[in-house]
């Protein structure tokens, strides 16, 4: 599952200009696939080869009992009751005694020598539809997996999951070899389609799981070498040993080998995945997430803005500037604001990351997102806080847009104290930063207890989990030009200076080092 997650989102193409954020990482198409996507093709490809559905037995032959032959066709009693009310004599009865001695005589004889004809096929039939049923409950167990973990994913646009879950319990094996077709069909479909089919991906993962584990509901349904006693030897990907290429299919030499096969390619997906790092910035809509992550590592691709193409529509990978994919696998994970109405699939995007604290442990840091100001818990925060709940992910907060939320608070008491306790005092007077100070303190207090019902519990101090950012607007500016019409020159030539002091906020270069510092890097 990680290697799928990190895998097809790491291999899409970066956006092209007025895509809006379905920009992906900034890591070619061509130099990620033959790694991690590649392994996981291949370690399906080597499972349906090395398993196979267990198929109901088939019924032995049944034979009816000496006794029950011996009476078949037989006719003395019923004739020897008409005989008698006929009262046809003594000849008629001897006569069909006879008859019947000789018919029970013929039917020991070929119940002894096996023929046919003594084969109790109704009760073969009854036994062949108990296996047939049976071998079906075996399946749906099996299935059973993915269905729970389609389910757990609770996603809005997976209405009917079922036709999928069917063709699965059908052929569980031709389900595995279609994942190599799936992932390239998830890297050219469209943001709701991948939703789709990540989810699927999901089932089948959780079913591959299931098997290669052992775990008796879902290897009950198979025949198979697995789980492997033995510890098996890293493959060469490149190489692959124990396979025969025949063009675009894979013989392996036995279902053993191609088992082999499989847990080798796991094992290199785990060595992969322990060095990938994950900074996945979640929050609200509109909160800022691509924005920061835009200014604080230079990620051009990345468009922002409040029009329909500067809405982040899907999860988005972006390799850190001093990552390395194969060496050094860190990126920065862009994601749709959770809560919207309109485009549900965005809602689905976000809980799809959900499993991420699990199948990267020790690997993934939430930089959760809040925009100053705000107390009431959001849809958004309710998912986020899960993912933070884990075990092994970290969590650290950027609090934005501070300069707006000051800009309308004073302006709503600046004039009651230029009326009440700073009448007549002019505005270079001490008494105006002191008070002005005193003002932001008290609004920085306000914003930490809004987080810390957001986030939940409380909110750590600057030097461990939270800091204060605004990469966008006038506090994110230089000298404005006066010809310059779009410019945002600060509403207070103090203002810039006295917020960040009081709130030390971080510029592009400060949070890229905080950021990096928390990261590991």
């Amino acid at each position: 599952a990680g290697a799928l997650l990190v895998g097809l989102h790491a291999s899409m193409p970066p956006a092209t200009s007025g895509g809006g954020d379905d920009a992906a990482g900034s890591v070619p198409a061509e130099t990620t696939r033959p790694a991690l996507l590649a392994e996981v093709a291949g370690c399906f490809r080597a499972m349906a080869a090395a398993a196979e559905v267990r198929n109901p037995e088939v019924v032995k032959a049944m034979w009816k009992g000496y006794w029950e032959c011996l009476f078949q066709d037989v006719q003395s009693w019923k004739q020897l009751k008409e005989l008698t009310e006929t009262k046809t004599g003594v000849i008629g009865v001897a006569r069909a005694a006879v008859l019947d001695v000789a018919v029970a005589a013929r039917n020991v004889t070929m119940r002894s020598w096996g023929c046919e004809s003594c084969m109790n096929h109704d009760a073969m039939e009854e036994e062949r539809l108990r296996r047939a049923e049976h071998s079906e409950d075996l399946r749906r167990d099996a299935v059973g997996v993915a269905r729970d973990q389609v389910a757990a994913l609770q996603l809005e646009t997976l209405t009917d999951p079922e036709g999928f879950l069917r063709f699965l319990q059908h052929d569980p094996i031709a389900a595995f070899q279609a994942v190599p077709a799936a992932l390239e069909a998830y890297i050219e479909a469209g943001p709701a389609q991948r939703v789709l089919l990540f989810a699927k991906l999901m089932g089948l993962a959780a079913m591959a799981g299931g098997l290669l584990r052992g775990d008796p509901k879902v290897s009950a349904a198979f025949n198979s070498p697995f789980p492997l006693q033995q510890e098996a030897c890293l493959v060469d990907s490149d190489e692959e040993p124990e396979v025969k290429k025949v063009g675009a299919s894979h013989v392996f030499s036995s279902p053993e080998d191609a088992a082999r096969q499989a847990v080798g390619l796991l094992a290199q997906q785990r060595l992969r995945l322990a060095r990938t790092r994950l900074l996945i910035a979640g929050g609200a809509p509109d909160v800022g997430k691509t924005t920061l992550l835009r200014e604080a590592f230079g990620f051009e691709h990345f468009v922002t803005g409040l029009s329909r193409s500067g809405q982040t529509d899907e999860i988005t990978f972006a390799l850190h500037p001093d990552g390395d994919e194969h060496l050094r696998p860190v990126y920065a994970v862009d994601t749709p604001g959770f809560g919207d109405g309109e485009q549900m699939h965005r809602n689905d995007m976000l809980r799809l990351l959900l499993g991420a604290g699990s199948w990267l442990p020790g690997g993934v840091t939430l930089l959760w997102v809040v925009k100053a100001g705000r107390n009431v818990r959001q849809a958004a925060d309710d998912l986020l806080r899960k993912m933070s709940e884990y075990e092994n992910v970290k969590t650290l907060v950027v609090v934005t847009h501070v300069d707006k939320f000051f800009e309308e608070r004073y302006r709503e008491v600046g004039p009651q104290w230029k009326d009440g306790i700073l009448r007549g005092v002019s505005p270079k007077d001490v008494r105006w930063p002191e008070q002005r100070k005193k003002f932001m303190c008290e609004l920085k207090r306000e914003v930490e207890s809004g987080v810390a019902s957001v986030v939940g519990g409380e909110v750590e101090a600057h030097s461990r989990g939270l800091v204060y950012a605004c990469l966008g607007g006038w506090m994110a500016g230089s000298e404005v030009d006066e010809d310059d019409e779009f410019g945002q020159p600060p509403p207070w030539p103090w203002a810039r200076q006295e917020l960040t002091d009081c709130f030390n906020i971080l510029d592009r270069r400060e949070l890229r080092t905080w950021l990096d510092k928390r990261f590991g890097l």
